[in-house]
């Protein structure tokens, strides 16, 4: 599962983090298109597809996020 969460993360280029507790090896097929009328929100085909197909649903949720932050910068010296 960690492997397909981590491909489907690229289809709808959004982060994702498997919280489904799925276990173990299965072969699954999914058929969608990535063509969407231009007003349809990112990944609505996909989204349909997971849960109508393989009964997968994706969920929004804020979670805690490591950044880094630079103060300042400056070029090193000559010396």
């Amino acid at each position: 599962m960690r492997q397909f969460v981590e491909i489907l993360g690229y289809v709808v280029d959004v982060a994702l983090m498997d919280k489904a507790g799925i276990t173990g090896e299965f072969d699954a097929k999914l058929d969608f298109s990535r063509s969407t009328p231009a007003d349809a929100p990112a990944g609505a085909d996909i989204r349909t597809a997971l849960r109508d197909q393989l009964g997968l649903k994706l969920t929004s949720v804020k979670l805690p996020v490591d950044v880094l932050v630079v103060d300042s910068m400056s070029r090193p010296s000559d010396s």
